[in-house]
This record gives C-alpha cells, sequence and structure tokens, in this order.
C-alpha cells in the first residue's frame, strides 16, 4: 500500500513551509535569560536602538529573498548566502531543493511583527519576533495548492544576528520560541 499524495503533501510540505521557505527555524529554543549583556562589541557609532534597526532591516531583506526564492521555485538558493551564516545556508538550499525537486512554487508574501530585542552580547544579537506566513500558499506544476491545511501560519522565533564586517548582520540562528506564544 502506498503513500497517498495528500498525505506527502502533508508530510513534506509542513516541515517545507515552516522551515525551507522560511528558512532557519530549526530546533525550539531554550527559555534564556532576559538581561541585556554588559559587554558590547557593537560598533562604538552604533546604539542598541540603531543595532536593532539594522538587524531588523536585515531580517526583512532575508525573508524577501527566502519568498522571491519559493515563489521561483526554489531554484538558486544560495542567493540567501549574504543573509544567513554558513551552516544555517545549508538548512537553506535543503529546505528549497525540496521545493524545487518537487516542482512546487509558491505565492504570496511572508512577514514579521513584534520585532524585540532580547539580549546584546558581544557581536550578537537575540532578538523575537512573530513571522506569519498566512499569506503564502504552495502549489505544484499543475498549479493544486499543496500547502498543508495542518500549517502553523503564525508563530514566535528566537532570532540571533551576528555582525558581520562591524556594519551588517547575518542570520546565525532562527528558532520556534517554546516559551508562552506572544504572538
Amino acid at each position: 500500500m502506498g503513500i497517498s499524495k495528500s498525505a506527502l503533501s502533508a508530510t513534506l510540505i509542513a516541515p517545507v513551509v515552516l522551515f525551507g521557505i522560511v528558512g532557519c527555524a530549526q530546533q525550539p529554543a531554550e527559555k534564556p535569560a532576559l538581561e541585556n549583556s554588559e559587554s558590547s562589541v557593537l560598533p562604538i557609532e552604533m546604539t542598541e536602538q540603531e543595532a536593532l534597526e539594522a538587524a531588523q532591516s536585515a531580517y526583512a531583506e532575508y525573508l524577501a529573498m527566502s519568498d522571491l526564492i519559493a515563489q521561483e521555485g526554489g531554484v538558486n538558493p544560495e542567493r540567501m548566502e549574504p543573509y544567513v551564516s554558513p551552516e544555517l545556508l545549508k538548512d537553506e538550499i535543503t529546505g528549497f531543493q525540496v521545493i524545487e525537486n518537487n516542482a512546487w512554487h509558491a505565492e504570496g508574501n511572508s512577514f514579521f511583527d513584534n520585532f524585540a530585542m532580547q539580549v546584546k552580547s558581544g557581536s550578537k544579537l537575540t532578538t523575537y519576533l512573530c513571522i506569519d506566513h498566512s499569506r503564502i500558499r504552495l502549489f505544484d506544476k499543475t498549479s493544486t495548492d499543496v500547502t498543508s491545511p495542518s500549517r502553523i501560519d503564525r508563530y514566535p522565533l528566537q532570532v540571533t544576528f551576528a555582525l558581520e564586517d562591524g556594519t551588517n548582520f547575518k542570520i546565525e540562528s532562527s528558532e520556534t520560541w517554546v516559551g508562552e506564544n506572544f504572538c
């Protein structure tokens, strides 16, 4: 007895939409301390508010590229390289390869809100945000909607950014927040 197309879609699409299209959400985050570190290696001219704004801008750029690659059927996922760490890039590429190998494509765009600093330590900045995929649908080559009906459209993330070259943030990690759902 084979697996049905809908069962296969539900099995594959939920992780792809949650992790491949948006990328990054690998493991549930441990509940960390909420205090800022006293030490800072952020550039002397960058205030905490400026760092938070730069990280928010970096995430918006990351999300726009992730959505674009998904809309284009997962092709050329290495375009994520400017936005994520080398370790995270491997996961991004794997997620987009599932989309490409199944001849799927996305329509719509993801968005985020409730972006807030959690902790700053050295050249790293950890944030909370709410990611929302409710406006993204996944389609196969016959234009059939294959988006999993059990997909969670909106959920909290803990995202850590690392300062690259003193001015730009790259996403180092992104994990589903396991504490109280603030979204």
